[in-house]
């Protein structure tokens, strides 16, 4: 709305149109914390912060490896991307694309930073920093938009959403004692790296910025990406995915009863003496 207010209803149709991959990360993030958020709340209960720390960092390299192949395919194919909606959102679009992807990796790969203040009762100190960047977004909107256009509403929006991000980082990181940081996060990041911002650009460079040259570069890019995690599967933790999910954690609180399920059949052996001793005495 403030773009259409204060530059035009065209310049918002390109800015609705450049932003729109932002919905494809939300939907990874918020798959990771809908398994993150169960496991969190019984540690915090239980005041176990290692065990909590722990998943954050571990959903934190999950949350990036999700998202950031989408937000560096996103900026290195972005004359590709706003081109798909017409000839008419080039140009800015393409600005505003790469602004965003470029603030969204840096949201990414902090990890479910509210989703622990929630858990740790700080839910005060979230609405805190969604306040805060909120009002940030409507100011630089304000100060921005009528000199940039959509540009200036891309900057604004990139600078709430990282001083949103940093303030819940610095806060659980202070109250908290905890940190997204791991070996399986810097591993993701840089599998990411290669795999869809310098093998694609290298691509680019080479064979121009067409839809052919950019699956050219995304295509063998991905193959490696899964090969990446793959090798670095004990550093993300993978095979820890499983057992937080909420199937595969009632499957094995029900397994123990199974197991103790021979026991009563002690009775009957001892029934059988009973009664051919019966019989032996008739």
């Amino acid at each position: 709305m403030l773009v259409a207010a204060l530059s035009s209803p065209r310049e918002a149709a390109v800015y609705t149109a450049a932003t729109r991959f932002i919905v494809i990360s939300q939907l990874a993030t918020q798959a990771v914390q809908n398994v993150m958020q169960p496991a969190v709340s019984r540690l915090m209960a239980l005041a176990d912060r290692t065990g909590a720390q722990r998943i954050f960092a571990v959903c934190a390299s999950w949350n990036l490896a999700l998202a950031w192949p989408v937000h560096l395919s996103i900026a290195v194919g972005a004359p590709v991307y706003v081109g798909s909606f017409g000839d008419g959102y080039r140009g800015t679009g393409e600005v505003v694309t790469v602004i965003l992807a470029m603030a969204m990796l840096v949201a990414t790969a902090t990890g479910a930073r509210d989703v622990m203040l929630l858990m740790a009762g700080r839910s005060g100190l979230s609405l805190v920093n969604q306040s805060t960047a909120l009002g940030v977004n409507l100011v630089l909107n304000v100060l921005l938009i009528p000199p940039f256009g959509i540009a200036g509403a891309a900057m604004a929006r990139a600078c709430a959403l990282l001083i949103r991000t940093l303030l819940a980082l610095v806060q659980v990181r202070r109250i908290l004692g905890m940190s997204p940081a791991s070996a399986g996060l810097f591993w993701a990041g840089g599998s990411a790296l290669l795999s869809f911002a310098a093998i694609p650009l290298a691509v680019r460079f080479a064979a121009g910025s067409s839809p052919a040259a950019l699956a050219a570069g995304l295509v063998p890019g991905a193959i490696l990406y899964v090969a990446l995690l793959w090798v670095g599967r004990e550093r993300l933790s993978l095979t820890a995915f499983a057992s937080l999910l909420p199937g595969r954690r009632g499957r094995a609180t029900t397994a123990p009863p199974a197991a103790e399920s021979p026991a009563p059949e002690s009775p009957t052996t001892e029934t059988t003496p009973a009664r051919s001793a019966h019989a032996h005495g008739n």
